[in-house]
């Protein structure tokens, strides 16, 4: 079963009945649960190694995407979750750029600093056509490009972007979901 850390209670009874007692392989990322919202459980996967009598967990920790310091900031913000089951992520990668917070105080005010940004980097030599914004949701496609469109800056819709953005197809920096 793969993304088994978005399982909730009645999808894990589901597995239970369907497996019987031949433990059915899982694949998890056991410090993520990108859907909590819909009700997923991060206790299935206790329940999983003691209901099916599992004796040896391999943890995949090594992440091949990110720079040791997103990795290092995952780390310690993962160790204040109850319940988890033990991880520590880690890379080959470097170091990577120092992690940078910033906090809007809403939607307007998140897409004046991305616009604020995009200019920065213009400034220091980089194309519009070489940076990409990308967003959670695509609730937020509207704001972004409204404020990037309204500051002059060349947008483009990627994949499954918003769409507002097809009229303008033909610029450069994409916005994705």
């Amino acid at each position: 079963m793969d993304e088994f850390q978005d399982t909730n209670r009645l999808q894990y009874l589901w597995l239970k009945q369907l497996a019987g007692r031949m433990p059915p392989c899982s694949r998890s990322a056991t410090t993520t649960s990108r859907f909590t919202p819909s009700a997923a459980r991060v206790g299935n996967m206790q329940d999983f190694e003691r209901d099916f009598g599992v004796e040896k967990v391999i943890k995949l920790e090594q992440n091949y995407r990110s720079h040791g310091n997103i990795l290092d900031a995952a780390n310690a913000l993962i160790a204040h979750n109850r319940g988890r089951l033990g991880k520590n992520l880690w890379t080959a990668e470097s170091t990577g750029e120092p992690i940078r917070l910033y906090e809007a105080a809403n939607d307007q005010e998140e897409a004046q600093f991305i616009v604020d940004e995009a200019r920065a980097l213009k400034r220091e030599g980089v194309a519009f056509a070489h940076i990409a914004l990308l967003y959670r949701s695509n609730a937020q496609s509207r704001v972004l490009e409204h404020a990037l469109f309204n500051a002059g800056i060349p947008t483009a819709s990627m994949a499954a972007c918003a769409s507002s953005n097809a009229r303008r197809s033909s610029t450069r920096w994409p916005t994705c979901a």
